[in-house]
């Protein structure tokens, strides 16, 4: 299954409103796109293997933390470096973007399945799957990593697929 190349440039979603909740409007109809699509089926992996995307998942998907030292996993505030890329999850994970790869990497926990990490090496972009039960995937959250990051996923990780330039 060979997709055809797209530039991630061209699809980078207009944030320029200054208020965050028509921001935050505008994203979730972008996603809730691509939870449409992909109920019908047409979100696929670079191996064409479904991808499930669920509107719950958008706070984890495109919110962050507003004090990351004190506490990092909140959820609390909109993350404008994620809603700009909404539109990059699917050609990422589709296998549509030049300089890109697909890990497998381990859970922390061993005893999870492994996770598949979509890395575009040009951007530092991440879009990171969850296995299902029945040998699909779940869209779990994209975002741009530090190089420190990236190096210790992929240090704990196998890469199972590469798209040059």
């Amino acid at each position: 299954m060979t997709a055809q190349i797209v530039n991630l440039r061209d699809l980078l979603f207009d944030c320029d409103s200054n208020e965050d909740a028509e921001i935050e409007r505008r994203c979730r109809a972008e996603y809730e796109a691509i939870v449409e699509r992909a109920k019908t089926g047409v979100v696929l992996t670079h191996d064409g293997t479904t991808v499930r995307v669920f509107s719950d998942n958008f706070e984890h998907a495109f919110r962050t933390s507003s004090d990351w030292y004190a506490q990092k996993y909140a959820k609390d505030k909109l993350d404008k470096e994620r809603v700009v890329r909404v539109r990059w999850i699917e050609p990422v994970v589709a296998g549509a973007v030049r300089r890109s790869a697909c890990w497998s990497v381990r859970d922390v926990d061993r005893r999870r399945p492994n996770r598949r990490l979509y890395l575009v090496w040009d951007e530092n972009y991440v879009v990171w799957l969850q296995p299902t039960n029945d040998g699909s995937w779940k869209f779990s959250t994209a975002y741009r990593a530090r190089d420190y990051e990236i190096r210790k996923y992929t240090d704990n990780g196998t890469e199972i697929w590469r798209r040059e330039g």
